[in-house]
Parts: structure tokens; C-alpha cells; sequence
């Protein structure tokens, strides 16, 4: 009988656990953990442009903003529209090389630790991945003289990044005027931004992928964003308001739902949204209005501080989720709603979404030796320095933790080594460290048959 009744109070237990359990769980859904814990959890990273020491650079960090890494360090060369492949395993993104009417805009690929940099082709702009990842859309200039109006564009062209050939988009001589492209998961369609072309004063359209219909989707705005699983679209609404709203890409006619969010600011403009690669997050620039100021190197003037290559101090990137329905107020907004992962106001605009790849998750980033990665300052000859672990060199500036980042082991720095411009010639050194070079070949895929005897 003893048995019975030890049998009788674990069952009775179980079920009194179990009880709880309901409860637990609905506990947890009406307290959700702070955005900034839940966007740790995913592992997940941004890149996104900054403007930092005169110079615009590609930045990427951790979901929650933490670990902050600058790719680029190219003093001569700006670096704008990080895109990142469906893989999580390379970049494309533009620079501008030149100023005012002279500049040239390229498109470039790199892997997304910023190593194996290369050009594609000149007078390019707004790059985007098709789903398999094996070629890079972009929009051609409209004129060879620069301007920097996100629509000064004319056509469509695809490079194939395994042979190089270049293809026009069946449509492409109608294509006039677009800016801000993306492919739908699904490969059929292209959505796009058109602003005076096409015989369209401001439209939001689907283009398709291998033909020649051109949807107009009817919604007010620009900069549509497909979300990854291929049920949404984002966009700006309006220079102060982000929509979000369902649409179908597998109808024969595509068309947007009802709205189900908006994001508003009462105070900034909020640009270039992105989907998180699970559709939970929804990443965006926000700033105050402004011109831009084109005294400084690389910057042009515009109406608008969001337009790529425009000076925009104080603008910042911040993420919301992407499960609230109806509208979300930022200013209003909790901190499990709401977080703004940058809040130093170096210009910071277009983020892009992704998820490392395996080997890229291997690696976990900051544990091999980055800052040997970091030596293409293009310092005089003479401004090597050693530094002690976690230490900006000295002179760094105000934007020294995110040039001179401490990663922890072999943290060997350097103000620069290199004279010739990054990925174009051998490098002739004249005050290095040869661990340096190494490591800076490294990143650009030489070999150390380029050092010089020294």
C-alpha cells in the first residue's frame, strides 16, 4: 500500500507541473525578454555604411550592435549599399572613387570579413543578388558624369560572378530611371523604385525577372524590401513612416494586402528597412533631415540625407519587431519593441541582413587575429605602430573603437603600410611589419611572392 500511495502524490505532482507549465509559457509571452537580448540570441549580423575619419567605409556588427568590425579602411575610396549573397558569404556593394562631376561609381564583391576584394565593372550602382547567388544585378549610370540621384540610372544588367559576362535584362531598354532593386525569393520578379521614367512620375513596381511585364503595386512610397520567406513587403511609406503589408509573389499578378504595421517617427525621416533572414526583425536608418555637406571628401548635396553618398550626421540604425500589428510609434515604443543598435551619428545608412555562413560561425569572427586586417590606413611612411591588446593606436580619434576595434589575441595594428590603392597593384611598402603584409595579402588574396626584399 506504501507503493500506492508514492505512486499516487508523483502523479499527483505531474499533473500539478504540468499546470503549470500553460502558465509559464503564457507568462513569458506577456513578458518577452528586451530586443536587444532576443537579437543577441540569433547570431545574426549587419552591414551598413558609415561615414567615418573623411571617409564612407562598410561596417559590419553583431544583430544587437555589439562588435562593430570596418571592412573597408579604403582613406581614398568611399564604400556605399552593402548587399550581402543569400549564402551570407560575400558583399557586393558600390564605391566612389573621384569627387563632384568626376567621381566614378563601381561595383565590387568581397567576402563579408572583407577579404578577396575585387571590381566587376564602373559606372554601376544599386547591386543587388539573385536567389541562387551566382550572379549581381545592377542599374547602369544614365550619363558617364556623376550625379548622385539615387534614379540616375538607365537600364538593367546582370554580371555573372563565375565567368564575368555581363547580360542586359530582357526588358532593360524600358527600364529607366529605377533605384533601390531586389529579387523576389521566388526568382520571378524584381521589385523596384521608379521616380520620372518609365512613363511614371513615383511608383513602387514588380518587374519580371525573365520578361517584360511591369507591375505597378499601388502603393505610396519607395524602397520596397521582400522579405526572405516571400510573404511581405516593406517599405517607406513616407519619409517619416515604414510599412509593412502581405503580399503574394506566386499569383500570376502580384498585389500588396492590407497594411498590417506601419513604423512612425515623429521627429526623424526612417530609411532603407531590411527584413532579419527569419522575417522576426526589421532593421532601418533614421536621421534629421539635412542637405548633406559637400566640402567633405566623398559627400555630395541633395534634398535628402538618405540618398547614398549624402552627409548625414546624426543618423543611426535602428530594429524593431517584426510581429506588431497596426502602428508603432518609436517614440512610444518599449525596449522589447524598439532598439537603436548604433548612437554615434557617423552617417550610418542602408543595413543589410545576414546570417553568417557555417564557416563564418566557425570562425566566430572576433577570435582569429582581425586587426592584422586593419593596417590599410594609408598613414605616412613611418606611422607603424605596435599596440598593446585592446588599445587604439595612438592619434585614433573619436571613432577609434570602431577603426582599431581590440579582438582579442595577436592584436597587432598598424596606421598602414601601403601606398598603392587596396586590390589594384602590388603593394610596395615602406615602413611595415612583414606579419602585416602578410595578413594583408591575406585579405586580398596575393601572396607573399608580392613583399619586397627589405
Amino acid at each position: 500500500m506504501k507503493h500506492v500511495g508514492d505512486l499516487k502524490r508523483v502523479l499527483t505532482l505531474s499533473v500539478f507541473f504540468a499546470g503549470l507549465l500553460p502558465l509559464a509559457l503564457l507568462a513569458s509571452a506577456a513578458n518577452p525578454a528586451p530586443l536587444r537580448q532576443r537579437l543577441k540570441e540569433t547570431h545574426f549580423k549587419i552591414a551598413h555604411e558609415a561615414y567615418l575619419n573623411d571617409n564612407w567605409e562598410i561596417l559590419v556588427m553583431d544583430a544587437d550592435g555589439a562588435n562593430p568590425v570596418n571592412l573597408t579602411l579604403t582613406p581614398t575610396i568611399h564604400e556605399h549599399y552593402p548587399q550581402v549573397s543569400p549564402d551570407g558569404k560575400n558583399i557586393c556593394f558600390v564605391a566612389d572613387e573621384g569627387e563632384g562631376r568626376d567621381a566614378v561609381r563601381s561595383l565590387w564583391v568581397m567576402d563579408t570579413d572583407g577579404r578577396h576584394r575585387r571590381k566587376l565593372t564602373d559606372h554601376a550602382r544599386e547591386p543587388f543578388w539573385s536567389p541562387d547567388g551566382k550572379k549581381i544585378g545592377y542599374l547602369p549610370q544614365e550619363y558617364r558624369k556623376f550625379s548622385v540621384d539615387d534614379f540616375y540610372t538607365d537600364g538593367m544588367n546582370f554580371y555573372e560572378l563565375a565567368t564575368g559576362k555581363i547580360s542586359p535584362h530582357p526588358n532593360s531598354a524600358a527600364l529607366h530611371h529605377l533605384y533601390n532593386p531586389s529579387f523576389a525569393p521566388n526568382g520571378k520578379w524584381i521589385a523596384a523604385t521608379v521616380h520620372g521614367g518609365m512613363g511614371l512620375g513615383h511608383a513602387i513596381l514588380l518587374i519580371e525577372a525573365n520578361g517584360k511585364r511591369i507591375i505597378n503595386l499601388n502603393i505610396p512610397g519607395c524602397r520596397p524590401c521582400l522579405s526572405p520567406d516571400g510573404k511581405s513587403i516593406a517599405w517607406g511609406a513616407d519619409d517619416k513612416e515604414l510599412a509593412v503589408a502581405p503580399i503574394d509573389l506566386d499569383a500570376q499578378t502580384p498585389s500588396v494586402g492590407q497594411w498590417r504595421m506601419t513604423i512612425k517617427d515623429q521627429k526623424n525621416h526612417i530609411y532603407h528597412i531590411d527584413w532579419s533572414p527569419d522575417c522576426r526583425f526589421l532593421s532601418f536608418s533614421r536621421g534629421p533631415q539635412g542637405r548633406g555637406d559637400p566640402s567633405k571628401p566623398g559627400t555630395f548635396g541633395a534634398d535628402y540625407a538618405a540618398i547614398m553618398g549624402v552627409y548625414a550626421p546624426g543618423w543611426n540604425i535602428g530594429v524593431v519587431t517584426a510581429d506588431h500589428r497596426g502602428s508603432l510609434d518609436l517614440d512610444m515604443a518599449s525596449q522589447t519593441q524598439f532598439l537603436m543598435l548604433t548612437t554615434n551619428g557617423l552617417s550610418n545608412k542602408e543595413p543589410a541582413w545576414f546570417r553568417p555562413s557555417p564557416q563564418e560561425q566557425k570562425s566566430e569572427w572576433g577570435a582569429r587575429p582581425r586587426a592584422l586586417f586593419h593596417m590599410v590606413r594609408h598613414k605616412p611612411a613611418g606611422s607603424l605602430r605596435r599596440r598593446a591588446r585592446g588599445g587604439a593606436p595612438q592619434g585614433a580619434g573619436a571613432a577609434g573603437a570602431l577603426l582599431w576595434p581590440g579582438y582579442g589575441g595577436n592584436d597587432l595594428d598598424c596606421g598602414c603600410a601601403a601606398e598603392s590603392r587596396l586590390g589594384e597593384k602590388p603593394i610596395k611598402p615602406r615602413a611595415y611589419e612583414k606579419t602585416d603584409v602578410i595578413a594583408w595579402l591575406d585579405r586580398f588574396g596575393g601572396s607573399t611572392a608580392e613583399l619586397p626584399h627589405r
